[in-house]
């Protein structure tokens, strides 16, 4: 709920954060660890930085012993989520990975009958094919980037699951809470697989260079804690729909950012950016179609 009218000031910081959000994608990108390196370490310092935030905010970190199980669960989806965005990038490129991310609004859609245990509504089945479409176009366009448009698609998957997921705690526990553990069950998920594998060297003493710490600080305190707590912050003052509706200009944004910073390696066919912009008003169609419901 609303306190206080929106001011100017606040639409700013709203789409710098989104910003961000896109911005995410490029620092997957210039880092140069391993996909399962970078998810572990970003949770590892998101969850010090939100441990610390929770700190300063004075809220305790004890709760139900289930739930916590639970959240570690969640986890689990949160660095499957992060892992196949971040080597959907490597192996294609920025605007793939950020394309197949947006459909986590098509998959929370179609999911969402099932967790709630309603009807798919002729809205969602309109979403569903007007995307597919979109899809359709990216994918007959460039073949050669089949590989990681996939790999984004189920990373946005995954993202709608957590999301379903999470819709059951955010009414008992606080944002920072949950997120604190999601991040610390991924964080140890992708421990283990780092521990049991051969293609890291975290455990023999070998760490980032100062290049790739400097990304992963960004992406962990700026693109993460910051952002998130931003976005949380925002909403005191901006409607939930106007905040989503703004957050689907992720990939938007992202795609600008990546071909003025990559140039022309980020340079798709218009058959892409085509099926782009469908999709893209396809999520806004379906928002505020939602809204006028």
């Amino acid at each position: 709920m609303q306190s206080t009218q929106p001011k100017i000031e606040n639409f700013f910081e709203l789409h710098f954060v989104v910003v961000l959000f896109g911005f995410t994608a490029i620092l997957g990108k210039l880092i140069t660890l391993s996909a399962l390196e970078l998810v572990f370490y970003r949770t590892l310092l998101a969850s010090l930085g939100l441990f610390g935030l929770i700190y300063v905010l004075k809220k305790s970190v004890l709760i139900n012993k289930k739930d916590i199980i639970k959240l570690f669960g969640i986890g689990i989806i949160v660095s499957l989520h992060w892992f196949l965005f971040f080597y959907s990038a490597r192996v294609s490129n920025v605007s793939v990975s950020l394309v197949g991310l947006a459909t986590s609004t098509l998959w929370i859609a179609l999911l969402q009958p099932f967790f709630s245990k309603s009807a798919i509504r002729i809205s969602e089945i309109c979403l569903g094919v007007t995307m597919i479409l979109g899809l359709y176009l990216i994918f007959n366009s460039d073949l050669n980037n089949w590989l990681g448009l996939l790999l984004s698609i189920g990373s946005g998957l995954m993202q709608a699951v957590f999301s379903l997921f999470n819709s059951k705690f955010t009414q008992k526990y606080h944002s920072f809470i949950i997120t604190f553990y999601e991040m610390a069950g991924a964080f140890l998920t992708t421990g283990l697989f780092l521990f049991f594998s051969n293609q890291t060297s975290i455990f023999t003493g070998s760490y980032p260079n100062l290049q790739n710490l400097l990304w992963l600080l960004i992406l962990a305190f700026l693109c993460s804690v910051y952002a998130y707590s931003a976005v949380v912050r925002l909403l005191k003052n901006i409607s939930a729909f106007s905040v989503n509706l703004a957050i689907n200009l992720e990939p938007v944004y992202g795609i600008i950012l990546a071909y003025f910073i990559f140039g022309e390696a980020e340079k798709m066919t218009i058959g892409f950016y085509f099926g782009t912009f469908i999709i893209c008003l396809a999520v806004f169609g379906y928002q505020i179609f939602g809204m006028k419901k």
